[in-house]
């Protein structure tokens, strides 16, 4: 069966965990952007198959600067309110929480936010920093380095150690090297797409056949077998006084 003709596509590391997730929410927003988008993983990484309409091309240019622009504001705080639900505005409408359960208190993945760590200025920092990549080509997104303070910590790439730098980045106020898109669009994708937490690992599945969002988050979360792809597990690793995501390794395989 001939492939569908993608709109635009995307290089991808799948056993980085943030750039899964960076695919998911491109998926995501594309949805929103244009009803009845599809994406799929093959060998060439992620691609987006949407509709055009009158508003916007289905074009990654018109996606990232939407993200780029969008409102971002900051919802009723939970237990910690340096970390209350972010609603980002239009044209997407989405509210971020993926680091809260339904009483306002930190999950597992709010692990990955203390000290000087806010949302809000997160999200806004990230999408100052994307409005200098909505020119990138395709292939290289997400792998556009900057420096920044601040990040979600989706991005392994990203990790550092005190140990291993002899002092805390973080407790300096010094900038490290991040990537915006992987970490912008990873906080985004995290949202609808949620891994399945086994033991101390989190894992996800990609697939190959084009799905629309709805489908693609079960699929992505375990509820629907991985579709000609595979499954990957990643645990959550110590960066100073906060966590981050680590590298990925498929299912069954063990820790070097």
């Amino acid at each position: 069966m001939k492939m569908a003709r993608p709109s635009f596509s995307v290089r991808v590391d799948v056993r980085n965990p943030g750039q899964f997730f960076a695919c998911c929410g491109l998926l995501e927003l594309a949805h929103r952007l244009w009803p009845g988008a599809e994406g799929w993983f093959d060998d060439a990484g992620f691609s987006i198959r949407g509709c055009k309409t009158n508003h916007d091309p289905c074009e990654l240019k018109s996606l990232l600067g939407n993200l780029a622009s969008a409102h971002a504001e900051a919802l009723e705080p939970g237990e910690d309110p340096k970390i209350p639900p972010i609603l980002l505005g239009e044209p997407f409408t989405l509210r971020m929480d993926w680091w809260l359960d339904s009483r306002g208190r930190k999950t597992s993945f709010g692990k990955m936010f203390s000290g000087q760590k806010r949302t809000l200025k997160d999200v806004r920092r990230l999408q100052q920093a994307l409005q200098g990549g909505t020119e990138l080509r395709e292939a290289a997104l997400f792998d556009w380095a900057v420096p920044l303070k601040g990040r979600f910590g989706v991005d392994p790439r990203a990790a550092w150690t005190a140990l291993g730098v002899g002092f805390s980045p973080n407790d300096q106020g010094m900038k490290v090297r991040s990537y915006p898109a992987v970490e912008l669009l990873g906080a985004v994708g995290l949202q609808g797409f949620r891994p399945t937490k086994k033991n101390r690992a989190f894992e996800y599945g990609t697939w190959t056949t084009p799905l629309p969002a709805p489908v693609a988050r079960a699929v992505a979360g375990g509820l629907i077998p991985s579709i000609g792809a595979g499954v990957f597990g990643f645990q959550l690793v110590q960066r100073g006084s906060y966590k981050g995501f680590g590298w990925a390794l498929p299912q069954g395989a063990k820790d070097e």
